[in-house]
């Protein structure tokens, strides 16, 4: 494997490991019953598309958007499903539809990896590596990842009731919001 796939693959894959993106997409994917497949798929097209355009645009982009603003407009979307998912939304109603949860999966990684460390790297690796080779070990890498999320949330059921899912759901998205002002 050439240096252009390997670095970006391996840094971006151990970067992501424990990341907002990761725990973010283990409470989603414990919501959805039999979706996993979709979520993946969400997730992926959010992930090349959102990784996609940073690997085309450089650094350059960040002259537009200020990485702050992206950050501070992040953050406070995922309070604000943190606060929904803990207040507002009652477990025993909780339907969560299959045919969202592509969408709901590619937005979850649109909003996490915009402006997030790795994507960042990515549009720093593509300025000394092959673009393409970087934009294919990135996707790859954060896929490596989110299936290991998925799994997790699906799984999680098994051992934990629905309110606690609820719960620990809701905190996850809060504390990801928090975190995202300072990171």
């Amino acid at each position: 494997m050439t240096p252009d796939f390997l670095i970006p693959f391996v840094t971006i894959t151990l970067a992501e490991l424990g990341d907002k993106t990761m725990l973010a997409m283990i409470a989603l994917s414990s919501r959805h019953k039999t979706a996993h497949f979709k979520l993946f798929l969400g997730s992926f097209f959010g992930v090349l598309f959102v990784d996609g355009l940073a690997i085309l645009a450089g650094a350059y982009l960040l002259t537009f958007l200020p990485i702050k603003l992206i950050k501070i407009i992040a953050g406070l979307l995922f309070v604000g499903f943190g606060i929904y998912t803990l207040f507002f939304q009652k477990v025993e109603n909780v339907r969560v539809h299959d045919g969202s949860a592509f969408l709901a999966a590619f937005t979850l990684m649109f909003m996490t990896e915009l402006g997030d460390k790795t994507q960042i790297a990515a549009a720093l690796f593509a300025t000394k590596y092959n673009p393409w080779l970087v934009l294919i070990s990135t996707v790859a890498g954060i896929s490596l990842v989110t299936a290991l999320a998925i799994f997790i949330g699906k799984n999680i059921n098994r051992y934990l009731k629905p309110k606690a899912v609820n719960l620990a759901a809701g905190l996850i998205f809060i504390i990801v919001g928090i975190v995202s002002f300072w990171i």
